[in-house]
């Protein structure tokens, strides 16, 4: 099972990794769009509803595509990679309060303190605490694809969609109220992506029937939330109302599968790529801080008010705040990667040591097992 992750994970051609960077633009982007395009309410109203359904659509691929990648090359519980994983968190999330203290003095209040010591478990950020517990239990998951018939996978796979994806499609409800982007939606991704490999489905699909399968979802995503949109989005906060564009909708998974198959065929390999991809986890919690201290000095959505010129600049504030978290998680690491694996190391061996302690202690009856 270690080679198979091994030997996947080295074969991975660059275009996962360059769909991976485009999801996390898109991150950046969709918490970027309503400060450069806030809700209109003059005569480019219709303008403003047809570019934002649009856009709003396209940018919820970003987590449903991070959620394809994990689910179709799996996860392999590594203890090493999850302490490393949660120090990131933590010192990231406790700069966040520092920043905002210290340097914008904002008000931060004592929960948003204490979700910023112990983020996992408050869940300060839900897709980090969301891909921690689908690491711890991965092992359970896996097990799923490795030791169950066609059949049986199938059932697990399909009573997982049905009732977490294909249920909230078409009700406006979902394991995490109306957003539905949780542990639930991403285990189903799992447990479903897991399938459509084994049994190499996506490899049967032709190029222009996944084109077209493709553009077509994503049209008809835009279409409905269009609809939606212009039914109810007047009684919304932001202006608009997309039900059909969330990570539990059966549109949008079947478009982010599909935009994944896309980039996995690209037969590139660009070592550049894969080296940067290797740092985007980190931009996810960075990026929200970057914004804040780039704002404070630099208004960048008041420069122009041609549309054309906003989203133009919009594209380039987002990568450049990607690059600013690139080079800080590429820092932090050359850092404090070592003095975490030593760290490690150490817990590790006052683990063992209990544990042989009380092995010890139970051959010996002083224990009652």
């Amino acid at each position: 099972m270690k080679n198979k992750y091994k030997n996947e994970e080295s074969n991975r051609k660059s275009g996962v990794e360059i769909f991976r960077v485009f999801c996390m633009l898109l991150v950046i982007q969709s918490h970027l769009f309503l400060s450069f395009f806030p809700r209109e309410k003059s005569q480019n109203v219709l303008f403003w509803i047809i570019f934002s359904c649009f856009f709003v659509s396209l940018t919820g691929l970003n987590n449903p595509g991070f959620m394809c990648i994990s689910g179709y090359y799996g996860i392999k519980r590594n203890s090493k990679k999850l302490f490393h994983f949660l120090c990131m968190i933590w010192l990231y999330s406790v700069c966040d309060v520092i920043v905002n203290r210290l340097l914008l003095h904002s008000e931060t209040n004592l929960e948003y303190i204490f979700k910023s010591c112990f983020p996992i478990s408050t869940g300060k950020y839900w897709y980090a605490t969301a891909y921690f517990l689908l690491a711890l239990l991965s092992p359970a998951f896996n097990l799923i694809s490795n030791k169950t018939d066609k059949k049986q996978h199938f059932d697990i796979a399909f009573f997982s969609l049905f009732l977490f994806i294909l249920i909230p499609s078409f009700i406006y409800w979902g394991p995490n109220s109306e957003y539905s982007v949780n542990f639930v939606v991403m285990m189903c991704y799992y447990v479903v992506l897991q399938f459509i490999k084994k049994y190499e489905y996506l490899d049967r699909i032709k190029k222009q029937t996944l084109y077209f399968g493709t553009i077509i979802s994503f049209l008809l995503m835009v279409g409905l939330n269009m609809v939606t949109t212009f039914l109810a989005g007047a009684g919304m906060p932001f202006g608009y109302f997309m039900p059909f564009q969330r990570s539990c909708c059966i549109i949008m998974m079947v478009f982010s599968v599909g935009m994944f198959e896309i980039f996995k065929r690209l037969n590139v390999k660009v070592q550049f790529i894969r080296n940067i991809s290797g740092f985007v986890f980190a931009v996810y919690f960075l990026e929200s801080t970057i914004e804040k201290i780039i704002s404070n000095y630099v208004n960048l959505t008041e420069i122009s008010e041609n549309s054309y010129i906003k989203f133009i600049i919009m594209i380039l504030y987002s990568m450049i705040v990607f690059v600013i978290g690139v080079l800080i998680e590429f820092i932090r690491k050359k850092v404090f990667y070592n003095i975490e694996t030593k760290v490690f190391n150490e817990i590790k061996k006052i683990l063992s040591r209990l544990l042989k302690f009380r092995e010890d202690n139970v051959e010996e009856g002083k224990i009652i097992t």
